[in-house]
């Protein structure tokens, strides 16, 4: 059996109230002693002090998170607040990797995911701030060998298009097999990009796709002669003190305190690898910790400046949370506001503007939130796939910031809509195996199925066969055993990637078709037309 998660970091003991603020906005100036987090139950491996008293209205976040975590199936969570220029909170709940005792704390490295993205639009302002660079150039003018599908869009795509999602590009069901443990480099993706469908006009509407983001960072290499990398290590994470962050996979699997991911497997939560995702680098590469993070949240509520010193110019802040397209109500839309920014979704919470973003890499979740207006950031990090736990804390943090003390339990609340979802997800299962046509046959021998099979947008695939079944070989670490559904038509059962078969909708149809010389294809749902190579 894993500990009982455990609590450690520095949850913020308030200052004596005054007259001018309650004693909850009294905070701990940033860089002050810590205080350890207490115990969270009867079974430990390792004591600590009780922790530091929390500003009042959130006195109860601890207990609230070591009521809720376990529900949420997550091993390790940390959590940080910040106003203006001091913490509010931070602390780090439960362990490192379930099975054993290493506790979460502050300074424990977790994968970003896509929250790397506005540190992407960051350094892009970096540029803007030096002349180098504009929002609205054209992406053809820096990168001359840029194509989309749409002449119209590849002439005319700006940087801000690429950043805001706007570019029109389709993004498929199964876009990540194009970069989740495959060869191609990042400007190879980027080339590809010329074979992806268009599902609307340039700038019709937002759809969120990581490859077109990951051409910003392309944009910023063919400027400077730098790599994305070195870029955002000298630009911000340097200037910043980000010393515990880092965009490249092996730094990160050098420090002792970072976190394992974790996915669900058979019933189970489970530790799986880290994933290098250098190829999307400028989309999802970036590793960091709360203490890092929290830096960079004051940053942006200085507008710009930390410490005393200029890394981005409050113009540039400004220009990344204003709204560049509408996007469908997210969970925190209030009335009619739902925007996106510069990789920033924007929607309001108790009448004021929130500029969040959520991230996932392989076995972790990260969520950042900025309110403006109040001067409120807060960065939630957990080590669970596809988890919505932090967007339970984000709510519950607002909740308790912003409103009257009124507010739902926040856990109950999206668990039950996730329910909701899941059971809508059976009765469209229920429909699916209804109309099936069983008792049906491949019109081929199974081994008449197998060879290589070739579409633009991938690397060369495998069918093959394994003890009397389909395999569909991706890559190395996406192979898909297939089960016949009915006539050729098959079904992927089961992937042998480590978190896939948690994750609704990812378990395409395979569809064989032989065209009238002969030549075999498979229609994968959410991938496209795939040719067999011939022998």
């Amino acid at each position: 059996m894993p500990p009982k998660p455990m609590i450690a970091g520095r949850p913020t003991a308030p200052k004596a109230r005054t007259t001018s603020r309650p004693a909850w906005v009294s905070m701990r100036r940033h860089g002050a002693p810590s205080a350890l987090g207490a115990t969270l139950g009867a079974l430990l491996l390792l004591a600590a002090p009780v922790a530091a008293q929390a500003p009042e209205p959130l006195a109860d976040l601890p207990s609230f998170v070591r009521r809720t975590m376990s529900d949420w199936g997550v091993p390790g969570v940390a959590i940080g607040i910040v106003r203006g220029d001091s913490v509010l909170f931070e602390a780090g709940f439960g362990v490192r990797e379930v099975g054993r005792p290493e506790p979460v704390d502050t300074r424990t490295v977790f994968g970003n995911g896509s929250t790397t993205k506005a540190f992407t639009a960051a350094l892009i302002g970096t540029l803007v701030d030096e002349g180098r660079l504009g929002w609205d150039d054209r992406v053809i003018d820096r990168i001359p060998d840029f194509r989309l599908a749409d002449p119209y869009a590849t002439r005319e795509t700006t940087v801000r298009d690429l950043l805001a999602h706007r570019t029109g590009v389709a993004a498929r069901t199964y876009q990540l097999l194009e970069y989740w443990d495959a060869p191609a480099d990042r400007a190879e993706l980027v080339r590809r990009l010329r074979f992806e469908p268009m599902a609307a006009g340039l700038r019709a509407r937002h759809i969120y796709h990581n490859i077109t983001f990951t051409a910003a960072g392309i944009v910023a290499e063919a400027v400077t002669g730098e790599t994305w990398e070195d870029l955002l290590e000298r630009r911000l994470l340097a200037p910043l003190g980000m010393k515990s962050s880092s965009p490249r996979l092996d730094r990160v699997l050098a420090g002792a305190n970072r976190a394992s991911p974790h996915g669900w497997r058979d019933g189970q939560v489970v530790p799986v690898p880290w994933l290098d995702l250098g190829n999307i680098g400028p989309a999802g590469s970036l590793s960091s910790n709360v203490e890092d993070m929290l830096r960079w949240l004051r940053m942006l509520l200085g507008e710009g400046a930390l410490d005393g010193r200029r890394v981005l110019s409050a113009a540039s802040v400004r220009e990344m949370l204003a709204p560049a397209i509408p996007i469908p109500a997210t969970s925190l839309a209030e009335g009619t506001f739902s925007a996106y920014g510069l990789a920033w979704q924007l929607g309001l919470a108790y009448g004021r503007k929130v500029a969040m973003h959520t991230g996932s890499a392989q076995g972790f979740r990260a969520l950042m939130a900025i309110v403006p207006e109040e001067r409120l950031a807060l960065i939630v990090f957990c080590n669970r796939h596809v988890s919505q736990y932090p967007v339970v804390l984000l709510r519950t943090v607002l909740d308790r910031l912003l409103g009257d003390g009124r507010a739902p339990d926040r856990s109950a609340e999206l668990s039950s809509q996730l329910a909701e979802q899941a059971e809508r997800r059976r009765a469209a299962e229920t429909g699916l195996e209804a109309a099936r046509h069983r008792d049906t046959r491949p019109s081929l021998p199974l081994e008449a199925y197998t060879g290589t099979y070739l579409i633009d947008l991938l690397a060369p695939t495998r069918i093959t066969i394994e003890d009397g079944r389909l395999v569909w070989q991706v890559s190395p670490g996406f192979v898909g055993e297939l089960r016949h559904w009915h006539h050729d038509v098959f079904r992927v059962a089961r992937w042998r990637a480590p978190l896939w078969d948690e994750s609704a909708g990812l378990d395409p149809f395979v569809s064989f078709r032989i065209d009238p010389r002969g030549r075999l294809s498979m229609e994968v749902d959410g991938v496209g037309t795939l040719v067999r190579r011939d022998p």
